[in-house]
């Protein structure tokens, strides 16, 4: 992982919302194009990329840095696409900002 990743990992952790900005500046080029190839539509991929941030800001919190953070954020982007289809498939909806916030404050 490189130098200012850590950094902003760790202010991350501590609240500090312009880090991670600055981590989906640094990624969503990267993740929306893998969605893309996931999802074939640019405003599903748009969601998908939105709710992978989610994800992998409330993550973050218990990210230890055993793989790069790369590897780490691809895998959570590939599981919401993945996610994404299954629910196409099923006819459900993408759960929204606020639900994931809930659930993340009851786990934690």
């Amino acid at each position: 992982m490189i130098e200012q990743e850590k950094v902003w990992i760790e202010q991350i952790q501590k609240g500090d919302l312009e880090a991670f900005r600055k981590l989906m500046v640094r990624y969503q080029e990267r993740l929306y194009a893998l969605i893309y190839d996931f999802v074939g539509n640019p405003q599903d991929a748009e969601d998908v990329l939105q709710e992978s941030f989610v994800k992998i800001f409330f993550g973050l919190k218990h990210f230890r840095g055993e793989s790069s953070l790369a590897t780490w954020m691809y895998r959570i982007t590939v599981n919401a696409c993945l996610d994404f289809l299954r629910g196409q498939k099923k006819g459900k909806r993408m759960v929204d900002w606020e639900t994931h916030r809930q659930d993340a404050e009851i786990r934690t």
